[in-house]
């Protein structure tokens, strides 16, 4: 564990107007980037509690990508089947409705990193390794912990940085600004924060509140710089993606390309109740964790 010396600077107070300004931009880009219309079909299925698998079948066939990310998916050495599954339905019901949408999201949020957007130190394919890393983390830090959903803890790792990917897409003059005083600045959203008055963790929450996502994947999205700093009932979600993204930083896997974040306090890994017993555990697989992360993103 670390103890934070720093910490970023806080969300600068804003008037009326200024706030009204923001909310019309975040609604633009949110309405320009709503998830596809099977995406948003297959979360409504999962949070729904009579939904069957007839209807989420229907909908992971009208998605060629996505049926095919299913089978790869339900055939892997992580499911240890005994013989390969090549009906749909079958692996649906193997897969589970949840890993269903999660693997609906993979294959959306994929979709925005075909296009190349280098700039600086930024790679927009090094971006996605980094989500994929996360999520793949944040699963593992459920598992052994127990403290949140697995299913979600992917979720919400998978998204914890879409505000970095929409403001490349749809603010990239500002967020190139954003990489050239980058090297300067204490941390990620202290330089957007100067250039941009926002940062793309409020983005990725407010755009994820937008997709229907459950709360915890959205206040992640959006705390996950300052866990020390939400105070609502989803402190745990907060607490585990900001340290699945501290380990995953640590090991090169980064958003941007340099090493910029701050290291969580030790109350968050308190919140987890991560010990030294837990650190072990969740040090001894994160090597294999990330190895199949980084295989995962090249799907």
């Amino acid at each position: 564990m670390n103890i934070a010396v720093l910490s970023p600077s806080p969300r600068p107070q804003r008037s009326p107007e200024q706030r009204s300004a923001l909310d019309k931009l975040f609604t633009r880009i949110g309405e320009v980037s709503s998830l596809p219309t099977a995406a948003v079909r297959i979360v409504n299925i999962a949070n729904d509690e009579t939904a069957g698998i007839g209807e989420l079948l229907q909908v992971v066939e009208s998605d060629p990508s996505l049926a095919v990310r299913v089978l790869r998916t339900v055939n892997s050495s992580y499911h240890s089947v005994r013989q390969r599954i090549g009906n749909l339905k079958t692996a649906i019901a193997l897969l589970g409705l949840k890993q269903v949408r999660n693997l609906a999201l993979t294959v959306h949020v994929s979709r925005m990193f075909v296009a190349p957007g280098d700039y600086r130190t930024y790679r927009r394919e090094a971006l996605w390794r980094h989500l994929v890393a996360v999520a793949s983390t944040a699963r593992l830090i459920a598992e052994v912990t127990d403290a949140v959903p697995r299913d979600e803890a992917y979720v919400a790792g998978l998204l914890h940085d879409i505000g970095l990917i929409l403001l490349d897409q749809h603010l990239r003059k500002q967020f190139k600004h954003v990489l050239d005083t980058l090297e300067r600045a204490p941390s990620t959203i202290d330089a957007e924060r100067a250039v941009l008055t926002f940062d793309h963790a409020e983005l990725g929450q407010f755009v994820t509140e937008r997709w229907n996502l459950p709360q915890s994947v959205c206040v992640a999205a959006g705390f996950h710089h300052e866990p020390e700093r939400y105070s609502g009932p989803h402190q745990n979600m907060v607490s585990l993606v900001a340290v699945a993204n501290y380990l995953c930083t640590r090991q090169d896997i980064t958003s941007l390309g340099v090493n910029k974040l701050i290291a969580p306090p030790d109350s968050v890994y308190l919140q987890l109740g991560i010990q030294a017993h837990e650190m072990s555990a969740i040090a001894e697989r994160l090597g294999e964790t990330l190895a199949d992360a980084a295989q995962a993103a090249t799907i």
